[in-house]
Parts: C-alpha cells; sequence; structure tokens
C-alpha cells in the first residue's frame, strides 16, 4: 500500500514539474539575449531555437525587416518581447502553448467637415488641409467643400487651413478620440488684397475671431470644448460664460449672467439664427437663467456671445446676446455617446440620414433626479429634490446648389417639490407648522430654417420658429387645527410664434450688406395670487390676464474693408409693439484698425431698446372701495441705453494675447415706481418674484461704467491660463430722485482659471487633466430691512433710504476638476471628479426677514458641492 501511495505520488509530482516547465518556457520564463544590428525576423528564429519557444504570426503585420538592438540577462520574455515592440503596434498573447504576434488596431481618427466663405457660407473647393506637426498627412477639399482627413493620431493636433485669396488659419489644440470622428466645419475670411498675402495667426482667428462676422467688438467666440474644461462650469454655456471679463454670476444656485453689472433678463438668448425664450431649466418670469441648461453641452457648436454695442441684427434686449449654434451631425457615420453625471442620464446619438445626398441627425436625451445627491450630504440650499429631463435636436437636409433646409428644436420640463422642516412656533400669536412649495418649468422650440443662393453673392434664409414656455408656482401655509392656506400661486403660460427673413449680398471684397425683417407673435395668460393677511385669508389677485403681444424688428447692417488693416461696421435696429404702438430706432456702428498682425484697436457704439416683461403691462390697479381692477401699465415705453465701447488688443505670440476694454452705458426710459420708492426695473432678476408697484413710469435712469482687464495663454503644449479683471460701477435713478447702486454693482471681478493636460499610455493616446479656477469678486446688493418695524406691522418693511447701499461680503470661491480619457480601439473613455467651492467658503446670499419668527436671518451660498461623471463615445 505504501508502494502504491508512493507512486502515486510521483506521477502527480512529475505531472505538475511538466506544467511548471511548460509555464516556464511560455512568458514568464527567463531568457537572456545580446543582439546588436539584428533584424526583428532573425531575432524571433534564434529565440524560438535556443528556448523551443513557438511563436505564430502573419508576416505582413508584424515588421520583420525592423533592426533592433537589444541586451537582455535573465529577464522574462513578457519583458523581452515589450522591448522588441516598444515602438511597433504589435503585441502578444499565450496561446495553446505558443506566443501569438498581432498587429492592433492603429490609434488614429479621422477628421471631417466642411470649408465655407466665412461671410457668405458658400462651400470653398481646392482648400489644403493638412496635420502642422505632419504635413504629409493632409488633404483637399472637394467641389463641395467638403473633405476627409484619416489617420490622424489621438490626442490633441493643431490643423492648418490653407486657400490661395483667403486668410490662413490654423486650429489649435483640435482634440482627437477613439470613439468619435471630428466634425469641422471651417470657416475662412476673404483676403482684401489677394496679391498680397495678409499673415493672422490661426489661433488668433479661431479664439478671438467670432463666428458672426459682422460682431468685432465686445463679442467672443465660446468654444463648447471650453465649456467642458473649465473647472466649475458644470458643462453650462452659461457658467463657461462667467469666466470672461466683465461677466460674473451672483447665485451658486442658478446660471443667470450678469454682464457688466446690467440685470440678466437685458441678455438675449438666440438658437440656429431665431430668438428663444429662457433655454433653461428652474427659470422664471424676469430672468434669462435657471439651475441647469435644457441645451445639451455635447450638441453644441462653437456660439458667439457679445456683452455690449450688439450688431444691427440683434434687438430688443438692452445687454448682451448668447447666440448659440448646434453642430451639424456627422453625415458619414453613424456614432453615439452615454454619460452619467451632474446632468443626469445622457444619451446622444448622430449620423446620416441618406448618405448619397448628405443628410444627417444629431439629437440628445437627458435625465436627473437629485436624490441621490442629496443621499450623499451635500447642501443644495434648496428643501426640495430636483428632478428634469430634456432633449434638443438637428436635422440637417442639403438642397442643389448649396441650398439648404434644417429642422431644429429643444424642449425640457423640470419640477421640484419644497417640504420646510418642521418648526415649533407655538410662542407665536400665528404659529406655523410647515410650509410647502411646488415648482415646476417647460420650455419647448421647434424651428425650420431653409437657404437659398440666388447667386454665388447673395442668399437669403427663411426661420420660422413656434416656442412656448409655463412656470406654475404654489406655497401653502400649514397651521395646527386649521385649513391648509394657499398664500401663493402663480401660474404663467406664454406660446409664440416667429417668422423671419434675412437676405446677405456681397458686392466684392471690401463691402457686405445684410439685413432682415422679424414677426413675432405671443400669447400670455398669467395668473398670480398673493395671500395678503396670514391671518384673514385674504387674497390680493394681482393678475389674471390674457393677452396678445405683437412684435416687428428690422435691421439693415453695411460692412465696409477699405484696407485689409481697416474694418468699418454700420447698421440701424427698428423695432415697434403693437401692444401700446411703441417704437425704437437704433443706430449702431463699431471699426477695428490693425495696426500691425499683432495689434488691433476697436471702437464701438449702440442704442438698444427692450420691450418690458408682459407682466409689467398686464399689472392691474386695484381699488378696495369699488373693488376694480384697472389697467396700470399698458402704455409703458421701452427701456433704452447707449453703450459706448473701446478696445485693445496685443498678442505676444501665437497662443499669449492681452485684452482691455473700456466702457459707458447709459439707460433712459427704465420703468420705475409712479411713487416715491426704491423700485427700478434695473434691479428685477434677483430672485423668483415678480414683485412689481401698481403703477410705473418711464422716467428711471441708470449708468454702468468700468475696464476689463485679460491675459490668456491658449492651450499649448498641455496648459491653458485666463486671467481677468474688471473693475465697473452700476448705478441708477431711484424714484425718489437720489442715484443709488443696484443690486448688481459688485465693484469688481478677479478670475483665474487654469489647467495642465498630460498625455499617457501608448503613443500618449491617454490624458490626465487638471483644471482649477479662483474667483474673488463684490458681491451683490440688497435693500435695508427695517427689522424693528417689520415686526410692528408683521410684514416686511423696507427702510425709507440707503437703497443697496450694503453689499454683502466678498464672493471667493475655488474649483477643481480632475479627469481621465482613455482611448481603446474605437471608443473612448472619460471619467472625472470635480469639487465646486473646494474651500467650502460660507458666501453671503442675503438676509431673509422671518414673518413667524420675527427676526432676520443672513442665507449662504451653497458650500462644498462634489460631483463626478463617466462618458463613453462609441
Amino acid at each position: 500500500m505504501r508502494l502504491r501511495a508512493f507512486f502515486s505520488w510521483l506521477v502527480v509530482w512529475m505531472c505538475s514539474f511538466s506544467i511548471a516547465i511548460q509555464a516556464q518556457t511560455m512568458l514568464s520564463r527567463k531568457v537572456t539575449v545580446d543582439y546588436a544590428n539584428s533584424s526583428l525576423e532573425s531575432v524571433l528564429i534564434d529565440i524560438q531555437q535556443r528556448y523551443q519557444i513557438p511563436f505564430s504570426y502573419i508576416s505582413q503585420n508584424i515588421p520583420l525587416k525592423k533592426v533592433v538592438n537589444l541586451r537582455a540577462r535573465e529577464e522574462s520574455l513578457q519583458v523581452v518581447l515589450g522591448r522588441l515592440f516598444s515602438s511597433t503596434d504589435v503585441t502578444w498573447k499565450e496561446v495553446s502553448s505558443q506566443i501569438l504576434l498581432v498587429k492592433t488596431e492603429a490609434y488614429t481618427q479621422a477628421i471631417v467637415g466642411v470649408v465655407t466663405d466665412k461671410n457668405m457660407r458658400t462651400p470653398i473647393p481646392g482648400v489644403t488641409i493638412f496635420l502642422q506637426s505632419q504635413p504629409n498627412i493632409g488633404t483637399v477639399s472637394n467641389g463641395e467643400g467638403q473633405f476627409k482627413l484619416n489617420n490622424i493620431p489621438l490626442g490633441r493636433q493643431d490643423i492648418t487651413v490653407r486657400c490661395i485669396g483667403y486668410k490662413p488659419v490654423t486650429l489649435p489644440a483640435v482634440l482627437f478620440m477613439a470613439g468619435k470622428q471630428t466634425m469641422l466645419n471651417v470657416s475662412l475670411e476673404e483676403d482684401v488684397i489677394t496679391a498680397k498675402e495678409f499673415m493672422i495667426r490661426g489661433t488668433q482667428v479661431e479664439k478671438d475671431k467670432t463666428i458672426n462676422p459682422l460682431a468685432i467688438v465686445s463679442a467672443r467666440m465660446l468654444s463648447v470644448e471650453e465649456a467642458n474644461r473649465f473647472a466649475g462650469t458644470r458643462s453650462d454655456p452659461s457658467r463657461m460664460a462667467s469666466n470672461y471679463a466683465g461677466v460674473t454670476n451672483m447665485n451658486d444656485l442658478n446660471n443667470d449672467i450678469i454682464v457688466r453689472g446690467n440685470n440678466s433678463f437685458g441678455m438675449l438668448w438666440r438658437l440656429e439664427g431665431v430668438d428663444i425664450p429662457n433655454p433653461n431649466h428652474y427659470t422664471y418670469i424676469n430672468t434669462s437663467g435657471g439651475v441647469f441648461s435644457v441645451l445639451n453641452n455635447n450638441l453644441i457648436a462653437n456660439s458667439d456671445f457679445i456683452t455690449s454695442a450688439m450688431p444691427a441684427e440683434y434687438g430688443n434686449k438692452i445687454s448682451s446676446a448668447f447666440d448659440i449654434r448646434l453642430r451639424t451631425g456627422n453625415n458619414l457615420k453613424h456614432e453615439f455617446n452615454g454619460q452619467i453625471g451632474l446632468s443626469g442620464i445622457e444619451f446622444n446619438a448622430e449620423g446620416p440620414l441618406d448618405k448619397a445626398q448628405g443628410s444627417s441627425y444629431l439629437i440628445g436625451a437627458r435625465m436627473l433626479n437629485f436624490d441621490f445627491i442629496k443621499k450623499f450630504g451635500v447642501d443644495l440650499t434648496v428643501d426640495g429634490v430636483p428632478r428634469f429631463n430634456d432633449i434638443t435636436f438637428k436635422l440637417n437636409f442639403p438642397g442643389k446648389f448649396n441650398d439648404k433646409f434644417v429642422v431644429f428644436g429643444m424642449g425640457g420640463k423640470s419640477k421640484v417639490l419644497f417640504e420646510d422642516e418642521e418648526k415649533d412656533m407655538s410662542q407665536l400669536s400665528h404659529p406655523l407648522v410647515k410650509t410647502y412649495g411646488f415648482f415646476r418649468s417647460d420650455v419647448g422650440v421647434l424651428g425650420m430654417r431653409y437657404e437659398h443662393y440666388y447667386s454665388p453673392k447673395t442668399y437669403g434664409q427663411v426661420i420660422t420658429s413656434f416656442s412656448t414656455s409655463a412656470i406654475t408656482s404654489t406655497r401653502d401655509i400649514n397651521q395646527p387645527g386649521k385649513e391648509t392656506l394657499r398664500e401663493y400661486v402663480g401660474d404663467f403660460k406664454e406660446k409664440g410664434l416667429t417668422m423671419s427673413y434675412q437676405l446677405t449680398h456681397k458686392a466684392d471684397q471690401k463691402n457686405l450688406v445684410k439685413s432682415g425683417i422679424t414677426f413675432s407673435r405671443k400669447s400670455y395668460n398669467y395668473y398670480l395670487r398673493n395671500l395678503q393677511d396670514k391671518n384673514i385669508p385674504l387674497y390680493s389677485l394681482n393678475i389674471d390676464q390674457l393677452a396678445m403681444v405683437n412684435l416687428l424688428q428690422g435691421f439693415v447692417h453695411w460692412q465696409y474693408k477699405p484696407i485689409p488693416k481697416l474694418t468699418f461696421n454700420t447698421g440701424l435696429h427698428y423695432q415697434q409693439l403693437f401692444y401700446n404702438r411703441t417704437q425704437g430706432l437704433d443706430p449702431r456702428f463699431s471699426a477695428e484698425y490693425a495696426f500691425n498682425t499683432r495689434s488691433k484697436l476697436k471702437l464701438g457704439y449702440g442704442l438698444h431698446h427692450q420691450a418690458q416683461p408682459v407682466y409689467m403691462y398686464i399689472n392691474r390697479n386695484y381699488n378696495k372701495e369699488s373693488q376694480v381692477y384697472t389697467p396700470a401699465n399698458r402704455d409703458l415705453k421701452f427701456s433704452a441705453s447707449n453703450h459706448y465701447v473701446v478696445g485693445y488688443d496685443y498678442s505676444f505670440s501665437k497662443y499669449w494675447r492681452f485684452k482691455t476694454e473700456t466702457y459707458f452705458q447709459q439707460h433712459f426710459n427704465i420703468p420705475i415706481s409712479a411713487s416715491p420708492g426704491f423700485y427700478s426695473a434695473l434691479n428685477d432678476g434677483a430672485g423668483y418674484n415678480e414683485y412689481v408697484p401698481d403703477t410705473l413710469v418711464n422716467k428711471g435712469k441708470g449708468e454702468n461704467y468700468g475696464i476689463e482687464f485679460t491675459i490668456e495663454k491658449f492651450l499649448h503644449k498641455n496648459t491653458y491660463f485666463l486671467f481677468t479683471t474688471s473693475l465697473y460701477n452700476a448705478h441708477y435713478l431711484a424714484p425718489n430722485g437720489k442715484w443709488y447702486n443696484t443690486l448688481y454693482n459688485g465693484n469688481y471681478i478677479v478670475n483665474l482659471a487654469g489647467g495642465w493636460e498630460y498625455p499617457l499610455g501608448y503613443k500618449k493616446k491617454n490624458a490626465l487633466s487638471v483644471d482649477l479656477r479662483i474667483l474673488q469678486s463684490g458681491n451683490r446688493r440688497d435693500l435695508p430691512i427695517d427689522v424693528e418695524a417689520s415686526r410692528a406691522k408683521n410684514e416686511l418693511v423696507i427702510k425709507d433710504d440707503g437703497f443697496y447701499e450694503h453689499r454683502y461680503k466678498d464672493y471667493s470661491r475655488v474649483d477643481i476638476k480632475v479627469s481621465y480619457r482613455l482611448n481603446r480601439p474605437h471608443v473612448s473613455h472619460h471619467f472625472f471628479i470635480a469639487i465646486d467651492n473646494l474651500l467650502n467658503t460660507r458666501n453671503e446670499f442675503g438676509n431673509v426677514y422671518y414673518y413667524y419668527e420675527r427676526e432676520q436671518h443672513t442665507a449662504y451660498q451653497m458650500g462644498m458641492f462634489p460631483y463626478g461623471g463617466y462618458k463613453v463615445l462609441f
């Protein structure tokens, strides 16, 4: 028995030893080699013969003629093969007692796009497009201006575009990823004198030049990639714009854009060439912002942001304009991407509808529930849990002779249910247990655009759009032993139809004329009711109105370039509100002179008119004796503002520039209260309210002035940098005849944003990025609350003077984001983590008087806000 057991153990040991020996003969086996100027083929044969290691491969996939030099002593075969194939696309694995050598798919990507004339949008054939670092990788655009360039290494590459008769363009740091072809639409500016090339740095053209060639002062192209790169932007175009000089956001929760001390309602939103309602979730009727953008940042193309003295085609706003464009979907290949993060669960798709015709689709949808964020203990500064969903799309149908038909749209729904914490108010005369609130906002836009070329020098476009928006807000009071009271209810609905036509004619290289007319018809259904007395359910029916408002706008714009260094823009904008027969005629002017290829001087002027929010027009006075409501403000005129701008740009190099602008804005015909008090429409838009005195008059004035500085390094050699400083003042004339600071007069803004991107992995195809933002600015201002008088009257009482003189403590915030981009064949993975308000700074937001506590408390902005996300493109 012992002998049988011994032989059994011996058989098992020999089998194990055989397996171990077999394993050693493969990748873990130690080998010693010494090769000098040997071909890869001879090295493989030698290793196979000396160590009995069989290799299997297809000869044409392996660089067998490659000369190698390698010395290794007692190194594993895995290490030796790694050194042999370190600079190749060859990988290996152990299969059935042999080493299988295979060629990996090349980590390259393609770029597809079209080259057009910047002014006329006509395709340009024969344009050369090439990789700046490898000029041998290049192509030429076809008769329709289309091009496709293959075999571009992953990562960031500079792309150069050249054509005789046009100024050359270099697109710096274009990102190429494995999971998505790069779509690139390039607009070239024609040289006034074609016999002599007037060189302009490509980086300057792409970063400084706007998409709209008529916007040359107080304007900036917003790159979507920058929106995703900057820390603290939450992939939101509005928050991204707050990094620029003169722009701030005074509310951590909302993305309202405060430009040069103006309220956010004065900003114009435009999508695909048509004015649209506020495109944000959780918005309100007197603002242009919200909590999240409805527009999907993954679908937005490079767009224009104009902060003053707008070209003649922009009207009915007195502050600024955000001209958003959507990308055109890939018409050659179906591509998809999914994402989960702060914007919720997201899925986007694009691809050809008909490859032969070149038509394409682009669509994206998102859904978010903030329950999971609150579970991590993140303070959202609200008692409810936000939920929203939205969709954005664009369909593109090219026609004959460069004609084009485009269908686009966006829509979003958002809601939140508030429930205050239970409070012990038993000692008060009006004890309160809980308050409940509900808020919902919806918005939608559907548009169609047709572009037709009458000749190579003339084209027109017709745009028709339908829009809708709705806001519902309620607040209930639950008192012990009493019926629940509805303290407030607001229901605001808007529907609109807009039709516009534009005609552009380029007479020659020096003269361009653009004109257009727009008619919009909007219907409003507003209902607003407040509980006047918290003890007795007496309601004030402020608004219960239906209104139909028609607005006509028209413009003409002439651009003249007498010499290559000098550009003039002149124009007129006209608008008429049929509701009360109010009219406005606005002259516009701008000029740019290039001293050389490095420095430019810019001038701008514009008169701007703006219609009042509809709730002002339909607000009514209530006579308690007769119990009759009468119209209060139907005859209000347009608000108006003169803008004066002087700017200077200087480029230190291709990637560094300095910019400064000084401005003066003179507001007049601003609605203010007819009776002495503090109210001026210049201070509207600071919160979710629509406070309006019974009667308004157009006797208000305002003055905004300041100076801005920008030092910027565009992304180059893996780093970028943006430093902006703004010094400004904003004052208004109150109904009492005195001048005061406006609510938005923060006096200064200092912003520093930068980042570093470090390529990693094989052929540097992956990347680790760190982005940082530091913001220091003056905070918002507020009205002085008379606490003693408020207690005596059991209602909020504002002091009679010192309006908005109190400014909250300076706002300070540090944001950081760390991201990693991982490329694999046909797929790209993106991971990121971010922390807004990294130092958990307690920034003051406002003073609040609580009726039932009879006390004033300071409310604070959001504290530390961590979030992250994952995105896959395939």
